[in-house]
This record gives structure tokens, C-alpha cells and sequence, in this order.
């Protein structure tokens, strides 16, 4: 119906209203309380806003960048192995609706910054391994996330090595960054409860994702040491990290720029329940 034809028709029922009052003042009320619906129905439908569904997202893109400034030391007799490094992380995906939950698709991953050396001292020598003549490097992993009542919480990881890096008799696990849905016993010890600062539960609220850009940081420190007996020899083993997570969401619909979805994907982790399963490229 157009709004002309409305306007006539809120214009009749007035002139109505007022005539009828006019020779039948006793049945005013019983006339508002009869017609008032058809009266007040098309103006209240007049200032409801016209819902665009071409302005709903269908899919965001979503980013994950991890910082990290890590620290160990090693005291195993007269040697000393101390390193300290840092690196950035990057992790880019695609997010589409699933009804409730979401499908993720990995798009990218690479290390921004990979910054550091390890030292040995002994009483007759200093040495420094830079990082860029490690053995090993930390990878990232994003297993995925869980849907739990109105928040969507993210469970990825970043895969320590064995250090020192520098030549040694032994090796012990350095222990880099987990979020909260991580902490499984990583090394037979349970990493959440030696976060000391901050907090490492990385979440987004349900209603927090709509059709505008997001953006969340998270922070927390961590810290753990431990005394280990090598051929009756007390270790003495300390490592510690602060970290920094931020996550970026932005919004896409259909009349934006499209991601160019390759043919064929496979699954990569689909294992936890109530999940915002990955799918990564073949």
C-alpha cells in the first residue's frame, strides 16, 4: 500500500472519528477503543525502518596477531644458558555463518618477527647463538573454537622446542604461549595455573559480532621454574614469557570484495564439541 493511499485513509477514519463524536458524544470512547488499532496500525508500520538484507555480513575476515618476549635460563653446574627472544605471528582466515557457529578458513599464516640469541657463559667462555642459526623455531597452531552460551572461545597454541640451542648434554621443553582452552597438561603440567598476570581465555562475545569492524586485545604473563636432577647433578630450569593477542574482525557481504575460495579444501580440525571448525587449503 502506498503512503498516499495510507495518509487518505488515517485522514477518513478522523473525519469519521469526529462526526461520530460530534452526534454521538456518549459513544466516544467506545469508538476509540474500536478503531484506534486501525488508526494507530498503519502509522506505527510507517516508522518501522526497512530492513536491507544486502547489509548483513556473510562472512568476516578474521585475524589473529600474537607477540611474545620469552626468557629461560639453564644453570647446570658451571654453565649458564640464558636466551631471550621475540617474534610476532600472524594468522588470517575467513569466517562464514554455520547457523549457530561458524566455518573457518585458513588463509594465511607467517611469522612477522623472529628477534633473539641464546648465551652460554661458563668461567672461561662466552658464547651467542642468534636465532637465526636456531635449530628450531616456534610454529603457530589454531585448533579451534568453542561456542559456549554467548561467547565464542578461541584455542590455539604456539609450539615450543628443546633448548639450549647451543650445544649440550641435556634438553628440556621450552613452553610458549596457550590460550585458556589450551592448557591440557602441555608437558605434563597444567599451563593455566602458572599464568601470573592477565589472562590467556581469548573470547569474543556472541552479540559483539555484527556488521562493524572489531577489534580485542588480550594480555598475560607467564612464568614457571623447575629443579631437575641430570647424573646427580641438580638443573636448575626457569622460563618466563609475556604475551600479547589481538584480534580483528571485519565485516563482508555480498555486494563487497569476495575471497577467492580455492576448489578443493580439506578439514583440519573438527574434533572439539560445539566447534568453529578450520578448514585449510589442500
Amino acid at each position: 500500500m502506498g503512503k498516499k493511499a495510507i495518509v487518505f485513509i488515517l485522514f477518513f477514519l478522523t473525519q469519521a472519528a469526529v462526526l461520530f463524536s460530534a452526534i454521538n458524544p456518549q459513544s466516544k470512547d467506545e469508538f476509540y477503543s474500536n478503531f484506534s488499532p486501525l488508526i494507530l496500525y498503519p502509522a506505527i508500520t510507517c516508522q518501522l525502518p526497512h530492513l536491507d538484507t544486502q547489509v548483513l555480513s556473510t562472512w568476516w575476515e578474521l585475524k589473529i596477531l600474537l607477540t611474545s618476549n620469552v626468557n629461560y635460563r639453564i644453570q647446570e653446574g658451571e654453565k649458564t644458558y640464558s636466551g631471550n627472544f621475540s617474534f610476532t605471528t600472524s594468522w588470517t582466515g575467513i569466517l562464514e555463518p554455520d547457523e549457530e557457529d561458524f566455518i573457518i578458513y585458513h588463509v594465511n599464516s607467517y611469522f612477522v618477527k623472529w628477534d633473539g640469541a641464546e648465551s652460554v657463559n661458563t668461567p672461561d667462555s662466552h658464547e651467542i647463538l642468534l636465532t637465526s642459526d636456531f635449530s628450531e623455531i616456534p610454529s603457530f597452531h589454531f585448533e579451534c573454537i568453542l561456542r559456549k552460551e554467548d561467547k565464542y572461545n578461541f584455542d590455539f597454541f604456539v609450539q615450543g622446542f628443546l633448548v639450549p640451542q647451543n650445544p649440550s648434554n641435556h634438553k628440556y621443553n621450552l613452553i610458549l604461549p596457550a590460550t585458556a582452552e589450551n592448557s591440557n597438561l602441555v608437558y605434563d603440567i597444567s599451563y593455566n595455573s602458572y599464568v601470573k598476570e592477565g589472562s590467556n581465555k581469548v573470547f569474543l562475545d556472541k552479540k559483539s559480532i555484527l556488521n562493524r569492524p572489531l577489534k580485542k586485545t588480550f594480555k598475560w604473563s607467564w612464568k614457571y621454574q623447575k629443579w631437575h636432577s641430570e647424573e646427580k647433578m641438580p638443573v636448575y630450569f626457569s622460563q618466563f614469557h609475556e604475551t600479547e593477542v589481538i584480534i580483528s574482525l571485519k565485516p563482508r557481504n555480498s555486494s563487497s570484495a569476495s575471497w577467492d575460495r580455492p576448489a578443493v579444501w580439506k578439514p583440519y580440525k573438527a574434533l572439539c564439541a560445539r566447534v568453529v571448525f578450520i578448514i585449510d587449503p589442500a
